[in-house]
């Protein structure tokens, strides 16, 4: 994928980085490649943009009811998400790559699955060492091959160049593995009523906005294999309350069950949820 803005220039969007500076960023659309990007220089580090106490794939302990539902839900993923991979793959590895503070591979490894996890942000990876997790800081620095899946959960938005990163963790896969991207929907109903203030927004951690045809589009190009895609509810409600939140609306916890609800029964005729999960075979 190029980097160039001149091949996005309808504006989406102006919004702002809630989380850390305050500060606005333009959002443009692509309408051949179904897929917004976030303006912003790349000469300048985005690292300082995660030094939040409130970034939660960061976060070690809960210290809001915000906070506590996140964990809430995030337990009940990790057992959703291993189930994916339960019942394609009897004996399996796996890559968990952007693994944050090292979930997903606590719980893989207490199901006895060789588990490793690729994290370049320094703090969580320190984290994911004081916890005596395999990980490394890049995916060259894997030894290890023919894992039987490789999954990025909400990580393909924050990357640079996705295709390219696609197109490396390739290898790593065996000849029938999955690679397997849960990202937001840029198209859901929840993202169409809140608009710029919509919290999966997230600028300008998520460089990229992704449809679902422009997700497959662009991994297919790189030698995947389309098989299916699963809807992640939680999602809804916990976008819709920050997206609320974002807004200043009163009572959002009532607006996020509204919206949150609307939004999934919607998808369930549309497939366009606010979150969905991808799920890739490698090609030949």
């Amino acid at each position: 994928m190029e980097h160039k803005m001149s091949e996005y220039n309808n504006l989406y969007c102006t919004t702002q980085d809630y989380l850390v500076t305050g500060r606005k960023f333009s959002i443009f659309w692509n309408k051949s490649k179904t897929i917004a990007k976030t303006e912003i220089n790349f000469d300048e580090s985005l690292d300082k943009f995660y030094i939040s106490d409130r970034y939660r794939s960061h976060q070690k302990k809960a210290t809001s009811t915000t906070d506590l539902l996140y964990n809430f839900a995030k337990r009940i993923m990790l057992k959703y998400k291993y189930g994916l991979l339960e019942k394609s793959f009897s004996n399996f590895k796996v890559l968990d790559f952007g693994c944050g503070i090292g979930d997903f591979l606590i719980y893989t490894t207490s199901k006895n699955i060789f588990s490793v996890g690729v994290e370049n942000n320094n703090l969580a990876f320190n984290i994911c060492k004081s916890k005596n997790l395999k990980v490394y800081k890049n995916i060259e620095e894997v030894k290890e091959n023919q894992f039987n899946a490789i999954t990025l959960w909400h990580v393909l938005e924050h990357i640079e160049n996705p295709a390219k990163l696609v197109s490396k963790i390739k290898h790593k896969i065996d000849k029938k593995g999955a690679l397997i991207v849960a990202l937001p929907n840029i198209q859901s109903f929840d993202s169409q009523v809140f608009k710029e203030h919509w919290a999966a927004l997230d600028v300008p951690r998520h460089l990229w906005h992704f449809t679902s045809k422009g997700i497959i589009k662009l991994i297919e190009k790189e030698g995947f294999v389309f098989k299916t895609k699963k809807a992640l509810l939680f999602d809804a409600y916990y976008i819709s309350l920050l997206s609320s939140t974002n807004q200043g609306l009163m009572f959002p916890w009532i607006i996020s069950a509204l919206i949150g609800t609307i939004s999934n029964l919607i998808g369930l005729i549309t497939g366009n949820f606010s979150s969905n999960i991808y799920i890739f075979q490698k090609g030949d």
